[in-house]
């Protein structure tokens, strides 16, 4: 049987300025084949199998014992982590499948008193509303 993705996980992570985040990839039919994160701004090997490819200890994979699951995990996240990342097989040809991870800074959010809107540079067409005072017809 051929390698297969699950396309039920996220294509698309976004992961907070110096937090942790995890990049999902489901891999079914592995078998003896060996499953790669590579970063595809510089076309960095990160990880084959469970062996480590980068000097940066921000890296770590996650593939729980018997699972399908092959995650990569990056710490501290910086804004040069933000890209995509392909998660890949080998057969007898390559598999892959593809992860954006969208860095959102902690700084720049800023409250909009007049709308009641947060707004965050990198994310413009994003508002989240906030209940920030009570109208007098629901005091009422």
């Amino acid at each position: 049987m051929k390698p297969s993705f699950d396309n039920s996980t996220e294509s698309t992570v976004l992961g907070a300025e110096k937090g942790s985040t995890v990049l999902p990839c489901r891999v079914r039919n592995v078998g003896d084949l060996t499953v790669s994160w590579v970063r595809k701004s510089d076309y960095h090997i990160l990880t084959a199998g469970s062996q480590m490819y980068t000097n940066d200890v921000r890296y770590s994979i996650i593939h729980p014992k018997n699972s399908s699951d092959w995650m990569l995990k990056i710490g501290a996240l910086r804004l040069d982590d933000e890209g995509v990342y392909e998660c890949q097989t080998y057969s007898s040809y390559l598999f892959k499948i593809n992860v954006s991870l969208i860095y959102q800074s902690i700084k720049g959010a800023r409250l909009n008193s007049r709308d009641g809107f947060v707004k965050h540079p990198a994310f413009s067409s994003i508002m989240y509303t906030v209940q920030y005072r009570l109208t007098s017809r629901q005091q009422s």
